[in-house]
């Protein structure tokens, strides 16, 4: 049931073992198909119905929150292409595809057919989603081993009818060598790496964003000195080990944090762990319905989110909010049950990464909020 955690390798799961059998054994074994899809269709029903009870969802929240289009202002999106993914997966894969090209044969196309199709299918999938953290092709690599078997096979079969050179015929090897040649040449070229992937990223991936529509001030005329992703990270699950049990995080960058501090409750503004924001959505007035006791912002490109934090009059009330605190900005909820817990570990963090800064003059109140028509 490996679709639960990536719901691209249902097409794996289901589609490889189908054509498989439909393709390569003999008529009188193809009464296995009705068994296997009986099979499938029971459990996947039961599933559906299972998790449908219990989570309200039958398929994983990233089915939904992935989908391109479903962040809006993500100014992100373009980081991550697909044609960039693409050629780094058939670079990697150059030993293997080559082999196919060079030793298949006509009589081997099904057998092409039931390996390599539900991979040609399930990167068309990966067109319609928003890769997030994708880098170096990650969501390609569980395809590799199709193509992999598939080329030993090939290979292996060349090798049990090979009868010497004369037995090649020149002109179809010369054809295929050209083709492997051209296509390692063609993925080597700033065309397909650069060009290529920008051309797609401006015509389908938009990096829209939000219009900002309001300007903050503070006390101080100097923004507070960067930390960096990484550290800024490591500072904030620093303080989530610190908080009381039961403190709730909101937040977009949790997966360290979260993992490192078992006894805080993490609200996904990203939606990714979130019921109701893959459904519908961010919703500012969701999350205070919440409560959460410490609110950090959002990473900056996802500029909808942030503008609907700030032009939210609920926030304002409920929240004290340093700018640019831990590079994001963070804010603390003004009647959470734990408050001088909370603020005393902020604070103590406050003064190991910002020596010398004074924590209230980065204080940003509701009357420094200035709003644009």
């Amino acid at each position: 049931m490996t679709y639960l955690a990536r719901p691209d390798n249902g097409i794996y799961s289901i589609l490889f073992p189908s054509l498989a059998i439909l393709l390569l054994l003999p008529a009188e074994n193809r009464k296995i198909l009705e068994i296997f899809w009986g099979g499938i269709l029971l459990l996947l029903a039961a599933d559906i119905i299972w998790k449908q009870s219990i989570f309200g969802s039958p398929l994983p929240l990233s089915y939904y929150v992935k989908k391109r289009g479903f962040y809006q202002g993500y100014i992100g999106a373009h980081q991550w292409n697909p044609i960039i993914y693409l050629k780094d997966f058939w670079g990697a894969a150059v030993p293997f595809w080559g082999i196919i090209v060079l030793t298949a044969k006509k009589r081997q196309g099904r057998l092409l057919l039931a390996f390599l199709l539900p991979v040609i299918l399930t990167f068309i999938c990966y067109f319609g989603f928003t890769q997030i953290m994708g880098q170096y092709a990650r969501y390609y690599y569980p395809s590799l081993p199709f193509i992999v078997v598939s080329s030993i096979i090939c290979l292996d079969r060349f090798l049990n009818e090979y009868k010497g050179l004369r037995s090649i015929n020149a002109r179809s090897y010369s054809i295929r060598v050209f083709v492997v040649v051209m296509t390692i040449i063609f993925l080597n070229t700033s065309f397909f790496g650069k060009a290529l992937s920008r051309k797609y990223a401006r015509l389908f991936l938009h990096p829209t964003k939000a219009r900002s529509r309001v300007a903050l001030k503070h006390n101080k005329g100097a923004s507070l000195p960067g930390l960096g992703w990484w550290r800024s990270i490591l500072e904030m699950s620093d303080i989530a080990r610190q908080c009381p049990r039961g403190t709730v995080i909101a937040a977009t960058e949790y997966g360290y944090l979260s993992a490192s501090s078992p006894h805080v409750s993490i609200i996904d503004l990203a939606g990714l762990n979130d019921k109701y924001i893959s459904h519908y959505g961010f919703s500012m007035s969701y999350v205070l319905s919440r409560k959460p006791d410490i609110i950090w912002f959002p990473h900056p490109e996802y500029t909808h989110i942030v503008q609907e934090i700030l032009t939210n009059d609920g926030f304002w009330f409920e929240y004290s909010y340093y700018r640019k605190a831990f590079d994001y900005g963070l804010a603390i909820r003004k009647r959470s049950m734990n408050l001088p817990e909370i603020s005393a570990v902020i604070k103590a963090s406050w003064q190991k990464n910002y020596p010398n800064l004074t924590m209230s003059d980065y204080l940003v109140k509701r009357e420094d909020a200035v709003y644009k028509k």
